[in-house]
């Protein structure tokens, strides 16, 4: 079984990464699967990709 957390955008690091705030703390995933992604936004995160 999969498990995806929703996770807001803190920051844009690169075109294709992101800093986000999961529960509190700071991760870096990758953007590569998603388009047109703004700081605030929420994203799913599953093995350090936003869906």
């Amino acid at each position: 079984m999969c498990l995806a957390i929703p996770a807001r955008i803190e920051q844009l690091i690169a075109e294709d990464s992101a800093i986000i705030n999961l529960g509190g703390m700071r991760k870096e995933v990758s953007l590569a699967l998603v388009e047109n992604i703004a700081v605030g936004y929420y994203v799913i995160v599953h093995a350090r990709y936003a869906l």
